[in-house]
């Protein structure tokens, strides 16, 4: 089953001005946020997140918000590395909406 992936990422750094450097931004996030989750790592999966009590996340059980939500439900979610299986991200497309943000279409495997 393929599972869909939508993401608004808001960059943090006032410098990113191309595409590309944006695109291999996110790309280097999210193989770090893979990397983590596949040797159980919460703490190191989460730090691709925006930690903000704003942040919004869309989850199997519908919308969590604020990142310690989030964080908290993925524990209580997958209580040990063989509950969480291994994690592949494929991303689709990467559009730069302005120097902060960008929009990522993909999948999770």
């Amino acid at each position: 089953m393929k599972h869909f992936l939508v993401l608004l990422f808001l960059l943090n750094s006032p410098f990113i001005k191309a595409q590309n450097t944006a695109e291999t931004l996110i790309r280097n996030i999210m193989a770090k946020q893979e990397i983590a989750w596949n040797q159980g790592d919460f703490a190191g999966f989460m730090t691709g997140y925006w930690h903000s009590d704003s942040l919004r996340f869309i989850g199997s059980k519908g919308l969590t918000y604020g990142w310690d939500q989030t964080l908290s439900n993925y524990k209580k979610g997958y209580p040990d590395q063989d509950a969480m299986g291994v994690l592949k991200f494929t991303i689709l497309s990467v559009e730069q909406l302005s120097k902060r943000s960008a929009f990522v279409i993909g999948k999770w495997h």
